[in-house]
C-alpha cells in the first residue's frame, strides 16, 4: 500500500518542483504580453539612465508595457512617480511616451510550430526639472522567434487586441484539392474535345 502511494506521489512531487522552479517548458517561452514587455524595456529602459527620480506619463495603450518599465527602473534603484502622484513629485524630470504601433504577427504553421514576430513602436519625450527637452525621439523594435501551435493559442489575451491572434492554418483546399480539381477539369475537357472531334470525323 505504501509503495503504491509513493509511486503515485513521486510524479506529483516532480511536477510541483518543475512548476515552482520555472523549469517547466511552459515557462521557457515568453507569452505575447511578456514579449511585448521586453520590447518596451529595450526601447525605453535606458532612456533615463542618469536619473535617480522620474515622473512618468505613460501611454494609455498597452498598460503592461508601463508595468514592465516601472519594474525595470525600480530594480535599477530609481524612484518612479506617476501622474496620480502627490504634488511633491512636480519639478522632477519627466518621461512621456505614446505607444503608436504594437502587435503580434503569427506566420503559417509548419511541423506543429509557428513563427512569431512581436513589434512595438513608441514615441517619447524626456524633459528635465525645468521642462527643458532632454530627448525627443521614437523607438521601433521587433523580435522574431518560433513557438508551438499550442502555446501560440494559449498566449492570446482577450483583454489586449494586439495579442488576440491565432496561427494561420494551412489551407488544405488551396494546397491540395484545388490543383487536383483544376487538373481533373482540364483532363475532362481534353477528353470531351477529342471525343467530339472523333465523332465529327466519323460522321463526316
Amino acid at each position: 500500500m505504501h509503495d503504491r502511494i509513493a509511486d503515485w506521489l513521486e510524479p506529483v512531487v516532480i511536477l510541483t518542483l518543475l512548476l515552482s522552479s520555472g523549469s517547466h517548458p511552459l515557462f521557457a517561452q515568453e507569452s505575447h504580453v511578456e514579449r511585448l514587455q521586453r520590447a518596451g524595456v529595450e526601447c525605453l529602459g535606458a532612456v533615463p539612465s542618469t536619473l535617480d527620480q522620474l515622473h512618468l506619463n505613460p501611454s494609455e495603450r498597452a498598460p503592461y508595457v508601463r508595468t514592465a518599465l516601472v519594474r525595470h527602473w525600480m530594480e535599477s534603484g530609481k524612484v518612479i512617480f506617476s501622474k496620480e502622484s502627490a504634488p511633491g513629485s512636480t519639478g522632477l524630470p519627466a518621461l512621456q511616451y505614446t505607444v503608436d504601433r504594437i502587435g503580434i504577427d503569427l506566420g503559417k504553421i509548419q511541423s506543429g510550430r509557428v513563427p512569431r514576430i512581436a513589434f512595438l513602436g513608441i514615441r517619447y519625450v524626456l524633459t528635465g526639472p525645468d521642462s527643458e527637452v532632454l530627448a525627443d525621439s521614437r523607438c521601433d523594435s521587433s523580435v522574431s522567434d518560433t513557438l508551438s501551435v499550442e502555446l501560440a493559442r494559449l498566449f492570446q489575451d482577450d483583454r489586449f487586441p494586439e495579442t488576440d491572434v491565432q496561427p494561420a492554418e494551412r489551407n488544405w483546399f488551396k494546397r491540395y484539392l484545388q490543383p487536383a480539381v483544376v487538373i481533373g477539369a482540364a483532363a475532362v475537357g481534353t477528353f470531351l474535345l477529342f471525343n467530339l472531334r472523333s465523332n465529327q470525323s466519323d460522321g463526316g
